[in-house]
C-alpha cells in the first residue's frame, strides 16, 4: 500500500483494505461493518455503516434494517477501519467532526464512522480511496464470548511463526 501511496500523483486518492464479510463475523451476535462497493478499477463508489449484520439461521450473511433482511455476498468486502488517508484531508474531516459534535452533543452513544468520512469525501469530489483486497480472517473481541476464540487464534499465529511469541 505505501508504493500504492508514494508513487500516486493525485494527492486526494486515499486508501482502504477491504476484508470478505464472511471473514469478520462474530458466532456471539451482531457485528457493524461499513459495506463497501467499489468500480471496476477497484475504487471504492459507496461505503455504508451497517450496525446488525449476521449470519442468519439458513447461513446467510445478511444485515438487518427495522424489519428488512438484506443479503449481502460471502466476498462482500467491508471495512475494517484499515484507512490510509492524505494528510490534505485532514481539514476536511476536521470540518465534518465538529458538525457530526454539534449535532451529536446530547448523544453519548453516537459514533463519528470512517466510512460516513470516506463517503462524504467521495460524493463532495475530494477524492477516491482505492480498496485493496485482503483474504485473511479477522478476529477480535466484539462480544466477552469471542475472547477465547481470539486467544487461541493468536495461539495459532505464534505457533505457526506468523506472530511472535512475545507481541509487546
Amino acid at each position: 500500500m505505501s508504493n500504492f501511496l508514494s508513487n500516486n500523483s493525485d494527492e486526494t486518492c486515499h486508501a482502504m483494505v477491504g476484508y470478505q464479510i464472511k471473514n469478520t463475523l462474530s458466532e456471539n451476535g451482531t457485528v457493524s461493518r461499513g459495506v463497501c462497493e467499489t468500480d471496476e478499477d477497484g475504487y471504492l463508489t459507496s461505503v455504508i455503516e451497517r450496525t446488525k449484520i449476521l449470519r442468519d439461521e439458513t447461513g446467510k450473511i445478511v444485515f438487518i434494517e427495522g424489519d428488512e433482511k438484506t443479503v449481502l455476498g460471502e466476498n462482500t468486502p467491508v471495512s475494517m477501519n484499515f484507512w490510509g488517508f492524505m494528510p490534505n484531508v485532514f481539514p476536511k474531516i476536521k470540518e465534518q467532526f465538529e458538525e457530526y459534535a454539534r449535532k451529536n452533543y446530547d448523544s453519548p452513544k453516537a459514533e463519528f464512522y470512517i466510512p460516513t468520512v470516506m463517503s462524504n469525501l467521495i460524493n463532495e469530489g475530494i477524492g477516491k480511496c482505492k480498496v485493496f483486497s485482503n483474504e485473511s480472517e479477522w478476529f477480535g473481541v466484539t462480544y466477552p464470548e469471542d475472547k477465547p476464540d481470539v486467544m487461541n487464534a493468536i495461539a495459532n499465529l505464534v505457533s505457526a511463526g506468523k506472530y511472535p511469541d512475545k507481541l509487546w
